[in-house]
């Protein structure tokens, strides 16, 4: 199998209630309905923690509405919104220092999908930079204990099988909708025999001459993805005030994902179900209508990619090429916009950590319209009857 053990978390409860197949997919897409509604609200509770405007429960409810209709689907027929829960649940939890629920939610979200282990180490920053060691401790035995919960029975019934589970996602070719597959594609309309289409690993992917190193730079461009939103995150909570910090850490958890997403070798349209809270969330609590609106573009092209023109893409047709890559860069622009200073208050923050209170914008005084009775008396030029 080619999912964590965590899958079965979400894929049981509706098998448990029913047998009947329809029935079955109607009550798992009520729960990933459920899934995404609850993750609205904990992402919106994180944000409230800042001192900007935080997100309301109604603006959370519409603009979340909006992103999973944008998205289409796949965000309530794959299991994916139980990743988002799970990370809306870190990022409140990190937001609320509850360092318990931090390591269970991260653990969970980990066993669910594998990939939301890249999120760790920009976790890690944020209680290193606060100098919380005892709730990192904390954070770590609650994580290790909950991956072995739901790690222990799959040991126990697969064994050494585990392994395969590994060398499968290792051992994936370029799927078409990564941004690497998207340029061999485009290098099949000058040299067809460059690039061929295979669906093997569950998905559709991309077979080249050149694939290896292109899964080569994809790995690269992976790593130092992760290695730059630590870095600046780690900057950015040096210099920022300390009810801003867990914005700035919710910033670098949704940046290290999408950045990943578009410079990976894999790129599922239901990866982008794990954006939508803590995406929507920030972009409100920011007042940051860019953030939104190239959030919602992504998804909206992912959409249109699958399943509106997929299948003009297993053909390699170059503008279905071009739009994926498209998509991927709008993706990738708006993980960078998770990453710049926000309105001044990192260098307020540094202002504080200096010791000196930030400047203060001072106001000229109003001007006096009153009119006046009598004409001002000049001191400078007195008549020549003064009695001076």
């Amino acid at each position: 199998m080619e999912y964590p053990p965590g899958f079965f978390l979400a894929t049981l409860p509706a098998a448990l209630v029913t047998g009947h197949e329809r029935a079955y997919c109607l009550l798992f897409q009520c729960l990933m309905a459920l899934a995404i509604s609850a993750a609205l609200v904990f992402a919106a509770r994180a944000l409230a923690t800042d001192s900007n405007r935080a997100p309301s429960s109604w603006e959370m409810a519409a603009w979340g509405a909006v992103a999973t209709l944008t998205l289409g689907v796949v965000a309530t027929h794959r299991y994916d919104a139980s990743v988002a829960l799970g990370l809306a649940i870190t990022a409140w939890a990190i937001a609320t220092r509850r360092p318990l629920v931090l390591g269970a939610a991260m653990a969970a979200s980990v066993a669910l999908k594998g990939v939301p282990l890249l999120v760790i180490p920009v976790l890690v920053i944020h209680l290193v930079r606060e100098r919380k060691f005892v709730e990192l401790g904390k954070a770590l035995t609650a994580g290790t204990l909950v991956t072995l919960l739901l790690g222990l029975p799959a040991v126990w019934v697969a064994g050494d099988r585990l392994v395969e589970m590994i060398r499968y996602h290792v051992d994936r070719p370029l799927q078409i909708e990564s941004t690497g597959g998207a340029l061999l594609g485009l290098l099949h309309a000058v040299a067809p025999s460059a690039a061929i289409v295979q669906k093997t690993f569950g998905s559709t992917n991309i077979i080249s001459p050149l694939s290896r190193y292109v899964l080569i730079l994809s790995a690269a461009a992976s790593v130092a993805s992760v290695v730059m939103v630590c870095a600046v995150t780690w900057v950015r909570l040096g210099g920022a005030k300390p009810n801003s910090r867990p914005r700035i850490t919710i910033e670098g958890m949704a940046a290290v994902l999408a950045l990943n997403m578009s410079v990976g070798k894999v790129f599922s349209p239901q990866y982008l179900v794990w954006l939508v809270p803590i995406g929507i969330a920030i972009s409100l609590a920011t007042d940051r209508s860019r953030r939104l609106v190239l959030l919602l573009s992504g998804l909206a092209l992912s959409q249109v990619i699958y399943p509106v023109t997929y299948s003009a893409l297993e053909l390699l047709r170059p503008w279905a090429c071009a739009l994926v890559i498209t998509r991927n860069g709008v993706i990738l622009l708006w993980a960078t916009t998770l990453l710049r200073p926000w309105a001044g208050s990192e260098r307020e923050g540094q202002a504080a950590s200096a010791g000196t209170p930030p400047p203060e914008r001072r106001r000229a005084p109003p001007e006096d319209r009153r009119p006046h009775r009598y004409p001002p008396v000049s001191r400078t030029n007195e008549g020549p009857h003064s009695t001076r």
